[in-house]
């Protein structure tokens, strides 16, 4: 019989195997997991459309072009922002160049040597920061394959939505924990995401009005890319705020660069850093230790889309994983936030536990 060592390291190599394969089809997991999860969370609009008598194709359009909607926004958002910022860049030449300048006096006047630094800069141009913003994204033909497989995707996943209702209904006879589990992935995965559009919307027509107070140029495309990185969990803020950043610095100088990343930063510190992570904590139940984690492995994982689908799939990982296994409870708490009282094995416990009862 196998020590539990082996069994850990056995367990261990197979998931290192498995993660790598993930990796290496990232090119088409990563469109398609997107896909599912947009099904996912609009798979509630055809259930009520049927309910309600409407014929089943009808349901089946509105549920194509309500998903073919979401993806186009979230690529084409994205394109439009670097689109944007590559196209100002050439126009701030001058500030540029006066900025480099103002630096490398400032580092005399510290009695730094500037003979390393201005060879380091030596060629840097907007141009070259916009080409280098374009290159992040990838090839246009790249992005155009993954619209493209994710759209295709997309298609077959919502002709399998009808049949949804009825292959539930057999896990929930065969396996009622794992139906249990797959329910509480579906019903996290459209709070969170719901949760994320209506923050999402308010900082984003914040900052609109930022932007137009600093006369920045092109203020409802960052809008929508503060809008977009709202759906990357504790880092997509900062995403959003370097363009603008840059913006602001080249066009209005140091002072106005500090005010743009001030009034950014207090919007998103009151509402996505105050209230929106106590909504979603209260109904996703995912520990923000977890949350930050899960973020740096899909992306390790899954390139760009697993910024956004960190949530989702980690509650996905969580269904399949541990929730499905009431054996697994004592991990399923280890991950879990602590007012996940959606959780039935940490409501009951909760009750239970005295105050003195902590490591």
């Amino acid at each position: 019989m196998l020590g539990r060592l082996a069994v850990l390291l056995m367990a261990a190599g197979g998931l290192v195997l498995a993660l790598a394969g993930m990796r290496a089809a990232s090119g088409i997991l990563g469109p398609t997991l997107l896909g599912l999860v947009i099904v996912v969370t609009v798979y509630p609009l055809p259930r009520r459309m049927r309910a309600a008598g409407l014929p089943a194709w009808s349901a089946v359009v509105v549920t194509m072009l309500v998903s073919y909607g979401i993806i186009l926004v979230l690529v084409l958002g994205t394109l439009a922002a670097i689109a944007a910022f590559v196209t100002a860049m050439p126009d701030y030449a001058d500030e540029f160049s006066a900025l480099q300048d103002d630096v490398m006096a400032w580092l005399g006047t510290l009695g730094i040597t500037t003979g390393d630094v201005e060879s380091a800069l030596d060629g840097l141009s907007p141009g070259q920061i916009g080409s280098a913003a374009t290159s992040a994204l990838g090839s246009v033909g790249s992005v155009l394959t993954a619209l493209v497989l994710m759209l295709t995707v997309t298609f077959f996943i919502v002709l399998d939505s009808a049949g949804f209702p009825l292959r539930y209904a057999v896990i929930e006879r065969a396996r009622p924990e794992l139906a249990r589990a797959f329910g509480e992935f579906a019903r996290g995965t459209r709070t969170y995401l719901f949760v994320a559009t209506v923050f999402g919307g308010v900082v984003a027509l914040a900052d609109v009005a930022i932007l137009y107070a600093m006369d920045i140029p092109d203020p409802w495309v960052w809008g929508l890319l503060a809008f977009l990185t709202g759906f990357i969990p504790n880092v997509g803020f900062v995403i959003g705020l370097i363009p603008v950043a840059v913006l602001a610095l080249l066009g209005g100088g140091w002072s106005d660069m500090l005010i743009v990343i001030a009034a950014y930063s207090l919007v998103n510190f009151l509402l996505q850093s105050l209230f929106q992570p106590k909504i979603v904590g209260d109904s996703v139940g995912l520990a923000t230790t977890v949350t930050f984690l899960s973020l740096a492995f899909w992306t390790f994982i899954l390139g760009p889309i697993g910024t956004i689908l960190a949530v989702p799939l980690t509650l996905l990982a969580k269904a399949l994983l541990l929730s499905a296994d009431p054996a697994l409870a004592w991990a399923t708490a280890l991950i879990s936030s602590t007012a996940n009282h959606q959780d039935p094995v940490l409501a009951a416990v909760e009750s239970e536990v005295p105050e003195h009862a902590q490591p």
